[in-house]
């Protein structure tokens, strides 16, 4: 980011995490400070768990929780003492009530919901045998007071009661750091999935140290695995398949890419590029496809909860299905801005603008970044968010903004590519380049080609 401009509400934490040392630190997060307000974008959802009373949603860097009860919303972002790094993923275990998050860097967090203290755990983050593209954390799988850790190395186990690592499993050839997207224990068995590598299976008795005692029962691309009563399945590129007696059996195949699968309700969800399916654990189709198109968005993630269908979308938070014949259907999230990679923050009179364009460090525009813009008034403590769709093409890398000292309405962002916008009042009123204005292009030896570059105003 270019420019960095520190202002009154943008605090990601007043105490820095990665200031500690410790492998293991335990705080309270009531000592952040209650003055601060934090504004996160949570318009792409990446995960979703949930629990009897709660649904819990994760985005780039922060999560939230939404009471299907009362309907309220609590936020647990860098206020609560997380990192604010990318979440890679997460998992509530309804048991022991606390959240695990892992990031993609290999640093996790565990927040106790029942004490608001958390947990701040270094060990993978700070391991010096792991190269830093494999500590990423893939998933968790909950077996009574253990944690199963799927990483890009292997299987860590980490006791949930002692707060301590146990073994760690590298399961490829000669025991060999291999990518592991899930981990589950199933009928004294334990499975692990690896892309392109396939399922791997162990006795759980066994010494699963030794990768020797590892062996591979489906061999080819797999992306994870998942449990429908009592029974291991995986879902490939196009394909749901299950394992019984060390076997694998076809179930389902499907034209689209699946590109995520959860059980939820007794319901297997299936997140295809251009929608959802919904199939009973028998894999009987019960209501016609959720065409993503018909929303404007994309999906990412489904759940069931109290017959209300949870998807978390690309680009407009968690979408939320009533009644999918009548065609009811809202919308969820916390307000806030519309991306977290912001370019360039400008405020004035309680009145802040933000825009999310970019261009190298060498003044080049490519690739070309088509974004929206944001706008937060501070009297009315109420952020409005001017979507890419309403702004003409050809403005692109929206950067450098300038607020009318005298009418804070009007206000004029640079475009390193297409030019200037004028704004008033929240409404785009002209676009100006090389054909409406003294504006000038970037001349280059095709007669064609167009870029009117502003960097700054």
């Amino acid at each position: 980011m270019l420019k960095v401009r520190i202002f009154f509400f943008f605090c990601f934490t007043a105490h820095l995490l990665y200031a500690q040392q410790d492998k293991l630190s335990i705080e309270n997060n009531s000592l952040a400070s209650s003055g601060w307000q934090t504004y996160f974008s949570y318009n792409l959802i990446s995960g979703i768990d949930e629990d009897e009373t709660k649904m819990y949603f994760s985005s780039y860097n922060s999560i939230f929780s939404y009471d299907t009860s009362s309907f309220e919303i609590e936020k647990f972002d860098t206020l609560s003492e997380l990192s604010g790094d990318e979440i890679s993923a997460f998992y509530h275990s309804e048991d022991k009530n606390i959240l695990v998050i892992g990031y993609s860097n290999g640093f996790l967090q565990i927040i106790n919901l029942n004490q608001s203290l958390i947990i701040n755990i270094y060990d993978i983050l700070n391991k010096p045998t792991i190269s830093s593209d494999k500590k990423t954390i893939n998933h968790f799988f909950e077996n009574e007071d253990e944690l199963l850790i799927s990483t890009g190395y292997g299987i860590s186990v980490y006791n949930l009661n002692g707060y301590e690592f146990g073994d760690t499993y590298y399961i490829g050839n000669f025991a060999s750091q291999i990518n592991i997207t899930s981990t589950y224990i199933n009928a004294n068995f334990i499975y692990a999935s690896s892309p392109n590598l396939g399922i791997f299976r162990a006795d759980i008795n066994s010494n699963l140290i030794d990768y020797n005692n590892w062996e591979t029962i489906y061999l080819g691309n797999i992306k994870e695995l998942f449990i429908v009563e009592n029974n291991i399945f995986f879902y490939t590129n196009s394909s749901i398949m299950s394992i019984k007696n060390g076997g694998v059996i076809n179930l389902l195949n499907l034209d689209n890419q699946i590109n995520n699968v959860n059980y939820s309700d007794s319901k297997i969800l299936i997140i295809t590029d251009n929608g959802c399916l919904i199939y009973n654990n028998q894999l009987n189709q019960l209501i016609n496809f959720i065409d993503s198109e018909i929303y404007f968005t994309s999906f990412n993630q489904a759940a069931i909860n109290n017959n209300k269908i949870y998807i978390g979308t690309k680009e407009d938070g968690v979408l939320i299905i009533d009644n999918i014949s009548s065609g009811e259907f809202s919308y969820l999230k916390p307000v806030g801005p519309l991306e977290n990679d912001i370019f360039s923050v400008e405020t004035l009179n309680n009145q802040t603008w933000i825009t999310y364009g970019d261009y190298s460090e060498y003044f080049n525009p490519y690739p070309l970044k088509f974004s929206g813009i944001s706008f937060y008034n501070e009297n009315l403590e109420d952020w409005f968010n001017i979507d890419k769709d309403t702004i003409p093409s050809q403005a692109v890398n929206l950067n450098n903004i300038s607020i009318n000292p005298f009418n804070n309405s009007n206000v004029f962002i640079s475009s390193f590519h297409g030019g200037l916008i004028e704004i008033d009042n929240l409404n785009l009123t002209e676009l100006y380049d090389n054909n409406n204005s003294g504006l000038e292009s970037l001349l280059t030896t095709d007669p064609q080609y167009e870029s009117i570059r502003i960097s700054d105003i």
